[in-house]
């Protein structure tokens, strides 16, 4: 057998710091029904809101900058429809199962794109259906916002509106990223605070 040495690359990623502050007087927090918990509830999905932005958008570690093994398949049409989308989604499918030896996981998309697909006709059928027919794309589960909300072609379909829509020369312009999920890393440290009451 022959051996070949793993390959080990030192990396030097940014520490970035999310956080969030609210004042809450004493007398709401004591005497208020419920009222840290919903202000916590608030703080935390503020601050997860902001982990999803700059995992997507931040300049230098973003999704949206990843160049390693990144397939960039454009489609800019002016009056563009699913019809002719769809064959520059398997083409990113495939370009990523011949460089990666692996598939894709499943589609990230804008709110905004996922219900377009969901509005398009074909001549004479929906282009998605509630529960695929034989001649439609992919299904429609609405599993609610950040989560699988169908399919397309059998591949989970994730919503999320950090996704930018202001992009391209036209500035209206979102994209479709078509993710392996066990390549999305994000190390937190497990012994941050969540929560400092004082």
């Amino acid at each position: 057998a022959s051996e070949t040495g793993i390959a080990d690359t030192l990396l030097s990623p940014a520490v970035i710091t999310l956080s969030g502050q609210q004042t809450v007087s004493r007398q709401a927090s004591d005497r208020g029904t419920g009222v840290e918990q919903i202000v916590l509830a608030d703080l935390v999905g503020a601050l997860n809101t902001k982990v999803d932005d700059t995992l997507i958008n931040t300049a230098t570690t973003g999704l949206d900058a990843v160049t390693d093994a990144n397939v960039d398949v454009a489609y800019t049409d002016a009056s563009p429809t699913a019809a002719e989308l769809w064959p520059k989604l398997w083409d990113a499918v495939q370009q990523i199962q011949t460089a990666a030896y692996g598939g894709p996981t499943h589609f990230l998309m804008h709110p905004r794109r996922w219900a377009w697909l969901n509005a398009s006709v074909g001549t004479s059928f929906p282009f998605m259906n509630i529960s695929r027919a034989a001649q439609t794309a992919g299904t429609l589960t609405d599993g609610g916002y950040g989560r699988v909300v169908g399919d397309l072609g059998g591949y989970p379909v994730v919503t999320d509106a950090n996704i930018t829509i202001v992009g391209g020369g036209s500035t209206n312009e979102d994209r479709i990223y078509v993710v392996n999920a066990q390549e999305c890393h994000l190390w937190e440290d497990p012994a941050a605070p969540v929560f400092i009451r004082a």
